[in-house]
């Protein structure tokens, strides 16, 4: 059975991979997929992702010329990346084009 996964949460899961993916880097990739989110409500899809257990985030505190500077980095949860990566799902390469 495949879950119902809606094509944002999809775009999100093919622009992380196996890699682990800086928030506002995320964006931009997305943004190159003509899948425009504002931060906050990009924030938002990525926090419900984290409860849904598709993804996991960390948060890196740091200081740079006195600024203290907070980033957001993501990873897709192994199990979730697995699944949809399945040739009988057509892998990740279905999304290539699509917009919101």
């Amino acid at each position: 059975m495949i879950p119902n996964l809606p094509h944002l949460q999809f775009a999100v899961l093919e622009c992380i991979g196996t890699n682990r993916v800086k928030g506002h880097d995320l964006r931009t990739l997305l943004t190159h997929k003509k899948l425009f989110k504002s931060a906050p409500a990009f924030y938002q899809l990525m926090a419900r992702m984290e409860d849904a257990g598709l993804v996991s985030g960390e948060t890196e505190h740091r200081t740079e010329d006195g600024v203290a500077i907070q980033e957001r980095f993501y990873r897709a949860i192994r199990e979730s990346l697995e699944f949809y990566q399945r040739p009988e799902l057509g892998g990740f390469g279905g999304l290539r084009g699509a917009t919101a």
